[in-house]
């Protein structure tokens, strides 16, 4: 399953309570700017490489965790379960799907309630159509005869509350082999996950540190699976082997970049050989640009990405955004009162003009710290300490 859109209503922190958020290229592929693309039928291309750019508490985690719900819900069949980011008490999720086994389009919508902190679906209609005659203009229309599927005809003893309808489609013999997941990845994100892997490339140790010889994850040798019985080895050149049996002891030998590295490209890789969806939150933490243009340019390259595995990131950080191509895959993130999550080319019309500079000269408004408060803040400071 491929998500090709979703629409939220009910957001009570976001501008008319709702979030549009569309994977579907709208500008035209081009042979010098659809590398990062992937036609997946027809005329119709999804994007590799998504980004959410803005300043800071102006909704980029909260808009990433939501993606997260999106796909695990309806791509891998799970349960809607983060309740904290839904601030609101109703909804109603329009999802769309394309599904390259079948060669149709769906449309999921569904009512879900807020009912003491606990998401539960209540009503769903499920809706198919075939790909042909199918362009830009009306992917997203449906019609009544295009209903397969009501969450009312489906024994609610089969179906638990947090679980979409749609998982009956996911869960057929022809789909269940083939589910995508996705991983997120954020600022907390520990060590612990190299734990659970038995390999880590040694072509990414040394990418981000030439001084490490050999790095492996070891266990006791026992048949439990077991990340309390696993070990680190690691080998800087010229110096002896040490083993590391607490994962804390890695911060004594890796600085927080070379960790965060090594986790995220051994994720990252995983990702890429699976065709799923990386998001990360807050790319540059710890990264110089080079290291994150390398992992971007991973999902962005179609010979490292075969299986066009797509990878959403949030930044602070404008200057990533020059090495885009195009304007569809940046979504702008801009607060004044509630949040907005805009696509770039809707509002920016030139591809011409340096992305950075747009979002640092606040030509889009919303893109930049406020003067005022900046000037306010210095002010404090020089008043309380220039005396």
């Amino acid at each position: 399953m491929e998500l090709l859109r979703f629409k939220i209503d009910g957001l009570k922190l976001y501008e008319n309570n709702q979030l549009d958020f569309d994977f579907v290229a709208s500008q035209r592929a081009t042979d010098g700017n659809s590398d990062s693309l992937n036609n997946i039928f027809n005329r119709i291309y999804t994007h590799n490489v998504l980004s959410i750019v803005g300043i800071n508490a102006v909704g980029k985690t909260t808009t990433l965790r939501m993606i997260s719900e999106i796909i695990n819900t309806y791509v891998s069949g799970k349960a809607l379960s983060d309740k904290d980011v839904f601030i609101g008490t109703d909804f109603k999720f329009t999802v769309y799907l394309f599904d390259e086994i079948l060669d149709k389009i769906f449309k999921i919508e569904s009512n879900v309630k807020n009912i003491k902190s606990q998401l539960t679906f209540e009503t769903e209609n499920v809706y198919e159509k075939g790909v042909s005659g199918v362009n830009k203009k009306n992917i997203f229309e449906f019609n009544e005869n295009n209903l397969i599927l009501t969450r009312e005809s489906v024994d609610s003893s089969l179906l638990p509350d947090n679980y979409s309808v749609f998982r009956k489609i996911i869960n057929d013999s022809e789909h269940k082999s083939k589910i995508k997941t996705e991983f997120y990845y954020d600022g907390y994100f520990s060590a612990n996950y190299l734990l659970e892997q038995k390999y880590v490339s040694p072509e990414i140790m040394r990418y981000l540190d030439p001084s490490i010889e050999k790095f492996e994850v070891i266990d006791d040798g026992s048949d439990v699976e077991s990340i309390d019985k696993k070990q680190f080895v690691l080998k800087f050149y010229g110096s002896p082997a040490i083993k590391i049996t607490e994962v804390s002891d890695l911060k004594r030998y890796f600085s927080a970049g070379t960790l965060k590295g090594i986790s995220l490209f051994t994720v990252a890789e995983l990702i890429i050989e699976s065709g799923s969806t990386l998001l990360v939150d807050e790319i540059e933490n710890h990264f110089n640009k080079a290291i994150v243009r390398t992992l971007i340019d991973m999902f962005r390259n179609e010979k490292t990405n075969r299986k066009h595995a797509t990878l959403i990131f949030t930044t602070h950080y404008p200057e990533l955004l020059d090495m885009f191509d195009r304007n569809d895959d940046i979504y702008v993130a801009r607060r004044e009162g509630k949040m907005t999550v805009d696509n770039l080319a809707k509002l920016l019309n030139r591809n011409d003009l340096k992305r950075s500079e747009v979002f640092e000269s606040n030509y889009l408004g919303g893109t930049a710290p406020s003067y005022d408060l900046m000037m306010s803040l210095k002010k404090t400071f020089e008043n309380r300490f220039g005396k």
